[in-house]
């Protein structure tokens, strides 16, 4: 059970509750101001100037990203050191449809409790932008931004009050088929077709589908197939994504995706090219000891959690890479009723910019305050967490490396 008693759970409630009306302005300006990814100015703004104010010690621009930050509450060496992290990039057109100012508001709650009535503790908010680009985390967490870090945490609104959550590693390649241009009717003998190889990779990477785990995702498109119908296509590119629960997966998947490119290639006469542009964003691992106090603290406040399949519809983020490397957390905090609304819809927009909105930020804030401080000052139970972190890191650290 949760060591949490009932005074610190009033404490925390209590101060949540105080500094609403400022948790409220927060999550109204960057709902309706909804920036693009790496182009969070204001929200970065506002979240910085509200830790600033709470007494927090903040550095901004970190790992090359102009909207990133880290806010530092306690002694600076002191461990271990809690991170909450706070999401607060939009989508296109449908602005915060993610609910990612109901992430930011709920992890600058979380962080002012901790600083406010546990200031000797060692607290961190990090601002990682870019989520929906899914390089924040990554280009921070390479730049060593979370080296001193022992735990992170974080919540995302949902139609559920959801613990475990789980997310797919995904790996973007991009191939490219060259042959030759020529006249499609006067001398075909003497193109080279690079649509057809594109066409028979397609199909060679639908048949292979059938082949594959029920967990992995490939999906594709054709981004250039030719110009012009009466020249035979010098050139075609396929944009393709690689979804796996499991890295060691994730990476044969890709494997056998990269072999059809290969025989389409091959079959067709054309020449090709394989990249992959983005860095790959890995599955998520739950830390399920440090699940596990998330949930009793829910429970501990009368809430009831939704118990449903933990990988089904589900997609990815950066916040498996750090999963990777130091425990993780990603609960999910209700804004509608289950299977309500749908998330990326514009209904799910609204929600999350309502009074449905303003009780996920207060949930979030006090669960997350209550789950950190059971890290930073539970030392048994902190052990556990590292326990089962460590245990898994050989496996991880090979998977990763041939998947990347």
């Amino acid at each position: 059970m949760s060591k949490n008693n009932d005074q610190t759970r009033k404490k925390i409630v209590d101060f949540v509750d105080g500094i609403m009306p400022e948790l409220e302005t927060l999550h109204q300006t960057i709902h309706f101001q909804p920036e693009l990814s790496l182009q969070e100015i204001k929200a970065a703004d506002a979240l910085c100037s509200f830790l600033d104010l709470k007494g927090f010690m903040v550095e901004r621009g970190l790992a090359g990203l102009p909207t990133s930050f880290r806010a530092d509450s306690g002694p600076p060496a002191k461990r271990p050191r809690a991170a909450i992290l706070a999401e607060y990039d939009a989508l296109p057109a449908i602005g915060h449809a993610c609910g990612h100012s109901v992430i930011a508001a709920a992890a600058a709650g979380a962080g002012a409790a901790l600083a406010g009535l546990f200031p000797k503790l060692p607290a961190s908010v990090v601002g990682t932008p870019a989520e929906e680009a899914g390089v924040g985390k990554i280009s921070m967490l390479e730049a060593g931004v979370f080296e001193d870090i022992d735990a992170a945490m974080m919540v995302h609104p949902s139609s559920k009050r959801q613990v475990v959550r789980l997310f797919l590693g995904v790996m973007q390649v991009e191939y490219v088929f060259k042959g030759k241009a020529s006249h499609a009717a006067a001398f075909p003998e003497g193109g080279v077709n690079a649509l057809d190889a594109a066409v028979l990779f397609y199909t060679g990477m639908s048949a292979l589908r059938q082949q594959l785990r029920d967990e992995v995702r490939v999906h594709a498109i054709i981004r250039d197939g030719g110009k012009a119908a009466n020249i035979i296509p010098e050139r075609s590119e396929i944009s393709c994504m690689v979804r796996a629960l499991d890295l060691d997966v994730l990476a044969d998947a890709a494997m056998k995706v990269d072999a059809c490119a290969r025989g389409a290639a091959k079959a067709t006469g054309c020449r090709l090219s394989i990249r992959r542009p983005e860095p790959l964003v890995a599955p998520f691992l739950v830390n399920r000891e440090l699940a596990a106090i998330y949930e009793e603290n829910v429970r501990a406040l009368g809430l009831e959690p939704f118990y449903g399949p933990e990988d089904k519809n589900i997609g990815s983020s950066d916040v498996g890479n750090l999963s990777q490397a130091l425990p993780c957390i990603h609960p999910h905090v209700p804004i509608s009723a289950p299977h309500e609304v749908a998330i990326h819809t514009r209904e799910f927009e609204k929600a999350a910019g309502g009074k449905a909105g303003k009780k996920a930020v207060r949930e979030g804030a006090i669960l997350l305050a209550l789950t950190a401080l059971e890290v930073l000052t539970d030392g048994p139970r902190f052990k556990k967490i590292v326990k089962e972190f460590e245990s898994g890191k050989k496996a991880r650290g090979k998977g990763l490396g041939q998947a990347g």
